[in-house]
């Protein structure tokens, strides 16, 4: 799709057939794969909509619109608007009123990947925590996904109390 979008690659109705620029097509340097295809492709997003769908690879494969809001700090109208654009690039799919979730789990991993480490451990301490705020007491629904989280964020906890709170969820989750 992205060879007819660049204008490498398009059919020609009247003579119904493909027609491209081979030269073109083999000064891309197309890799095999797909991966680091998907990391070029992604680089085109424009920034708002590329850091957001970073955000929403640290939820998880699907996501609520409320907790990537929350979690990126940002208002759900424009959440929504950066949601949008990736729907329209194909890299998220609406599943509901509110919850997304990533076309292909490699789409969820070449996202996730492009984090820096300490900013997904860090990213992951806030989730849990968020998730737990706003589970009330529907807790046991989400302490998986809830101390999962928090464990992975583990190594930028600072405060005993911190510490106490990891302790309970991974009781609790067992």
């Amino acid at each position: 799709r992205s060879l007819a979008d660049s204008g490498r690659l398009e059919f020609s109705f009247s003579e119904k057939r493909w027609r491209w620029d081979i030269q073109a097509l083999q000064d891309l340097n197309i890799t095999d794969n797909v991966v680091e295809f998907l990391e070029t492709k992604t680089q085109l997003l424009p920034p708002m909509v590329l850091s957001c769908l970073r955000s929403a690879a640290c939820i998880g494969s699907i996501f609520e619109l409320s907790i990537l809001a929350n979690s990126s700090e940002s208002k759900q109208l424009d959440t929504l608007e950066q949601l949008e654009a990736a729907c329209a690039s194909e890299y998220i799919v609406k599943i509901g009123r509110d919850a997304f979730k990533f076309s292909h789990d490699k789409i969820r991993e070449v996202f996730y990947e492009q984090i820096p480490a300490h900013e997904k451990k860090r990213a992951h301490l806030r989730l849990g925590k968020l998730i737990l705020q706003n589970s009330g007491e529907a807790i046991d629904a989400s302490i998986f996904s809830i101390a999962n989280h928090w464990n992975t964020g583990h190594e930028v906890i600072t405060s005993k109390a911190d510490h106490q709170q990891l302790f309970q969820l991974n009781m609790q989750a067992a």
